[in-house]
């Protein structure tokens, strides 16, 4: 797991300098926090050693330890910051047409409030089929694909569908991978809160970097 982190932060950190480096040859004497590529490489550098050196290296781990509040509202903003990178990175890529900040931000409410209906419709699944983790091969491949992957995948859907059908925002091919990708955002959103507060904010380059994109890709399929 940590081979495969490191491996991606290394790619991240290439892909970065190579940007940098074409954008400051572009804009000569201009400062590397003013330039939107700029700020962006340094939040998300950040993003994914801040939490990190608070937690291992600062000795202040005590302070999340012992208050709860505290921890819940900085999994919160780390879950929001993640959530917004990517937002700003799709964005990016929509150089056509930008889309309306409302239908996007609906979308990405709308995607928050949608992930709580995984587990009733979960629970409704085991009840309805008996299925369940049982340590069996078979068993939890059916459970995993069914019981986890289908649900989070049409919870996920839905705020993308509604946008889609009762509005006129996605009128491009790309509006379609965009929308998908906020939904999938709020989603992650949601689930990087819990991740982080249960870990004490350790898990925030995993989320950063495997889960929020792997939602966004399995959603986009």
């Amino acid at each position: 797991m940590y081979v495969v982190l490191g491996a991606l932060v290394v790619l991240l950190l290439m892909q970065l300098t190579g940007d940098l480096r074409l954008a400051r040859s572009e804009a000569r004497g201009t400062p590397l926090w003013r330039m939107p590529l700029g700020r962006a490489g340094l939040f998300f550098a950040f993003l994914l050693l801040g939490p990190w050196l608070f937690v291992q290296v600062s000795g202040m781990e005590g302070i999340l330890a012992g208050n709860g509040g505290w921890l819940f509202v900085a999994s919160v903003g780390l879950s929001a910051m993640i959530s917004y990178t990517w937002y700003r990175y799709l964005t990016w890529l929509d150089v056509f047409e930008r889309e309306r900040i409302w239908a996007e931000l609906l979308t990405f409410v709308m995607a928050c409030g949608s992930t709580l209906l995984v587990f009733p419709i979960t629970a409704w699944l085991r009840g309805a089929t008996g299925m369940a983790l049982t340590g069996d091969l078979w068993d939890d491949l059916v459970y995993s694909v069914v019981a986890i992957g289908l649900v989070e995948e049409v919870v996920k859907l839905l705020p993308y569908l509604l946008i889609w059908r009762l509005t006129r925002q996605v009128d491009e091919p790309f509006d379609h991978l965009l929308y998908g990708s906020i939904a999938a955002l709020g989603f992650a959103f949601m689930e990087n809160t819990l991740y982080l507060e249960s870990t004490r904010l350790t898990a925030v380059t995993g989320r950063a970097l495997l889960a929020s994109v792997a939602h966004m890709f399995d959603t986009s399929i």
